[in-house]
């Protein structure tokens, strides 16, 4: 199976960094063919500029959207990682925002978006600094999800098999984070069965 993981902290010590590598050994341990595109690394631009607008209005794209491209295409396989700060990180968003363009990710059909990538399995894992449960309370998850679960991911036609936030800080926390690798672990196991 091809395997791609956008991956998206400048913070090697991060809980996120540790995800990623866990998510990437388990992989390779599989026999997977894996790709890691972390977006800091390769200086993705995540600036959707007029002069990209006016590219995409002609049907042409630039070269690094076009990588990117081709790099979901590749992929039976998707896994994003990446913190919740306020939001989503500016590069991730960006990131949507440029590579999952209408035309190729989506068009609308009466007025709803429809798919246009095929239904690959996606996984998500956001590690985030408030605990899990007053995300849950004060309505965010669901807020979170709507939108970029539903709102931008399954759009697209791609389909998350599983979604999961890590919060509280887990690095500051030796049993939660042992309880988030064990998740984590799950998780795998049960996507990739």
């Amino acid at each position: 199976m091809k395997h791609l993981i956008i991956y998206v902290n400048p913070d090697e010590k991060s809980f996120s960094h540790e995800i990623k590598e866990y998510v990437k050994n388990f992989s390779l341990d599989q026999g997977h063919e894996i790709e890691v595109r972390d977006l800091y690394k390769v200086n993705f631009n995540p600036v959707l500029s007029l002069k990209e607008l006016q590219m995409l209005e002609k049907d042409e794209l630039p070269k690094d959207v076009k990588k990117e491209q081709e790099y979901l295409e590749w992929a039976d396989f998707i896994t994003f990682i990446y913190p919740i700060w306020w939001q989503i990180p500016a590069m991730m968003k960006g990131y949507f925002d440029r590579v999952f363009s209408y035309g190729y990710a989506y068009i609308l059909e009466d007025d709803q978006p429809k798919g246009l990538l095929p239904k690959k399995k996606v996984l998500k894992y956001n590690p985030m600094g408030t605990p899990r449960d007053i995300y849950e309370k004060n309505g965010l998850r669901k807020a979170y999800e709507k939108a970029i679960d539903k709102g931008i991911i399954e759009s697209t036609g791609l389909k998350i098999v599983d979604s999961i936030l890590f919060g509280g800080n887990p690095r500051d926390h030796n049993s939660l984070r042992k309880k988030y690798l064990e998740e984590l672990e799950s998780s795998l196991n049960k996507a990739f069965d």
